[in-house]
């Protein structure tokens, strides 16, 4: 059997991860994806503001200016966290929409990716905006806090977005998922119906 005509064959975690990948960014939508991402970065980053109040950074600004910029840098966080939260679901529950399992597999796999990235991007935020720190605890714990209330604000931007809307598939934006193309080469085996005119 020639491995070049068959085609590459994985097998294995690695082939696995690799079909999750790629379903999942098949049938991702990507308006969805955007707006799903924007969504978990206004709303954690809402009530990581909230909890900060009274804290100071070098420059002020007004607070709809400030919830917009730091959600701004909080988005690449929260598209890696909706992307690997897609490809987890994908993985475990496959196509189609996914029932109410998949949909608090898909909260729960994307709240912590996002509390995880936000980590460092707080720690990067205090560093480049001059923000106070929080007074009588350690800088550990203070991005241990955060990584605590990203957490809450994604649970409450991401419950009730998939509770309504979904994950951000073509399926649940009332889109067919593409099949994925599987171009089938006639070997000796098949016949080939021919038609005569």
């Amino acid at each position: 059997m020639n491995r070049q005509a068959d085609g590459p064959r994985g097998t294995g975690a690695a082939a696995s991860i690799l079909r999750a990948i790629a379903g999942a960014a098949a049938a991702i939508d990507p308006i969805a994806f955007v707006l799903v991402s924007w969504w978990l970065a206004l709303v954690s980053i809402a009530v990581l503001q909230q909890a900060h109040d009274g804290l100071h950074e070098r420059l002020e600004l007004a607070p709809l200016l400030h919830i917009l910029r730091d959600a701004s840098l909080a988005v690449p966080a929260a598209a890696i966290a909706v992307a690997c939260a897609s490809v987890a679901v994908h993985g475990a529950f496959g196509d189609g929409r996914p029932r109410i399992v998949g949909r608090l597999v898909w909260v729960a796999v994307a709240t912590v990716t996002f509390a995880l990235l936000s980590m460092p991007g707080n720690a990067l935020h205090g560093a480049l905006f001059g923000a106070e720190e929080e007074e009588g605890i350690s800088p550990l714990l203070d991005l241990v806090v955060d990584g605590g209330l990203a957490l809450v604000g994604g649970l409450l931007a991401l419950i009730p977005y998939v509770l309504v809307i979904g994950p951000p598939t073509a399926t649940s934006a009332g889109r067919p998922v593409p099949e994925p193309s599987r171009r089938h080469r006639p070997g000796r085996g098949d016949v080939v119906a021919r038609s005569s005119h």
